[in-house]
């Protein structure tokens, strides 16, 4: 009976969890801001101020190179951001 109980408030919670979660998809060469990990104020930054490259794709963890130093790290899905059109240099498009 507990087991039973546990097992449904898991299906219960996961559904509402589910509903407001975004589950976004990159694809390789896709430039993306990755989260800043390091302590942080309230004021500072939550996102590199510089995009990076996904180079390699395993849903939900990818692994992002940075450009200027090439050094690559692996993130979560939930740790990345997409960069929109409004940050990307015209002459890029």
């Amino acid at each position: 009976q507990a087991k039973l109980n546990i097992m449904n408030q898991q299906r219960y919670h996961k559904k509402y969890y589910d509903y407001n979660r975004r589950d976004p998809h990159y694809n390789e060469g896709d430039r993306v801001f990755t989260k800043i990990f390091a302590a942080w104020g309230k004021l500072d930054p939550r996102y590199s101020a510089e995009p990076k490259i996904i180079v390699q794709i395993n849903h939900p963890t990818y692994i992002v190179r940075h450009e200027p130093t090439g050094r690559e790290h692996r993130y979560h899905v939930s740790d990345l951001r997409p960069v929109t059109l409004a940050y990307v240099d015209n002459d890029s498009i």
